[in-house]
């Protein structure tokens, strides 16, 4: 086999995979919401949102097999005076750092 046609049969086999995909099928989907909440570390208050399914208590986001949480558009402040530290679009929170998890209502 030649490597044009090495380069033509890869080729034909990405487009079979491509067509067998299924897209954007909304059956497929989980539905998820943003979850507001407030995680405490030892050094850290953490306010944000995680996103989770709509059938999905927090506590058993929490207790999932993941080490880090991912938070979206989180506020830092710092535990002992509550300044705030800093604000970010994305953090991964491992698990075995807070203390305490609440969600806001």
């Amino acid at each position: 086999m030649l490597l044009g046609d090495r380069r033509d049969a890869f080729k034909d086999s990405e487009k079979n995979a491509e067509s067998s995909l299924i897209k954007n099928d909304p059956s497929q989907s989980v539905k998820k919401y943003a979850c507001p909440v407030v995680f405490l570390t030892d050094k850290y208050r953490i306010v944000g949102s995680i996103h989770i399914s709509v059938n999905i208590r927090l506590n058993d986001f929490l207790l999932s097999s993941s080490d880090f949480i991912p938070v979206t558009n989180a506020i830092v402040y710092d535990v002992l005076d509550g300044k705030e530290l800093f604000q970010v679009e994305f953090i991964s929170l491992k698990k075995n750092m807070i203390n305490i998890a609440m969600e806001v209502k």
